[in-house]
């Protein structure tokens, strides 16, 4: 979903929509064997999933830390181990993180700011807590649906980007790929690896916590 008025198309992608968009990757992918171990915390489930493009050139990972308990919040720690080919082992690869959290989620946000300017749940022709705000069923009232497009939508543009985060690693030639995280409670997280060209000097090891 987007903020509308064509929510598939137009307006500013929600957490939900990043997440379709990012797992659609996976598809005509083979799966690889991957395991996350980690989570301090009994109340979450922490999973990976990985796969390996048709070309052989392109690993992609899906990571997640998940809580029952909508309020949760902190930090857990995971180590995501994934079982690449074996002509990957030693080479130097391209890694990319993008990740989906409550830093890209620009919904409470606007739930804070509409309140600030007036705008009850009694202005929304169905649910104030449908993310499609100026679709069919979001904002009836014309000066409420300018306040958002104007006042509100650049900053939560802003606020909803995925910031990818863009590293140079060399895959240990004697174990599996292993990359360490720290998740925040409800959030997911989408690696990319990618083997860099020959001419590429050597990267960094990839063992590596998110700052």
């Amino acid at each position: 979903y987007m903020t509308g008025p064509n929510v598939w198309f137009d307006g500013i992608p929600s957490v939900s929509f990043h997440v379709a968009r990012e797992a659609a990757k996976f598809k005509g992918m083979r799966r690889l064997a991957v395991s996350a171990k980690g989570g301090e915390r009994p109340d979450l489930e922490v999973e990976a999933v990985a796969g390996l493009d048709e070309a052989g050139q392109r690993v992609q990972i899906m990571a997640y830390s998940f809580s029952n308990v909508l309020q949760a919040t902190g930090l857990t720690r995971v180590r995501i181990t994934v079982q690449v080919p074996p002509a990957w082992r030693g080479q130097v690869a391209t890694l990319t993180r993008r990740q989906v959290d409550d830093r890209v989620n620009w919904f409470p946000q606007w739930r804070k700011d509409r309140k600030a300017l007036g705008i009850g749940d009694d202005r929304f022709s169905w649910s104030p807590d449908d993310p499609a705000v100026l679709g069919k069923c979001g904002l009836r009232c014309a000066e409420d649906r300018v306040k958002f497009q104007e006042t509100l939508q650049p900053s939560y543009r802003e606020m909803s980007r995925l910031k990818p985060e863009v590293r140079s690693v060399t895959l240990q030639s004697d174990r599996p790929v292993e990359v360490d995280l720290e998740l925040q409670v409800n959030s997911v997280a989408f690696l990319e690896l990618r083997l860099a060209p020959a001419s590429m000097s050597r990267g960094r090891p990839i063992r590596f916590a998110s700052p």
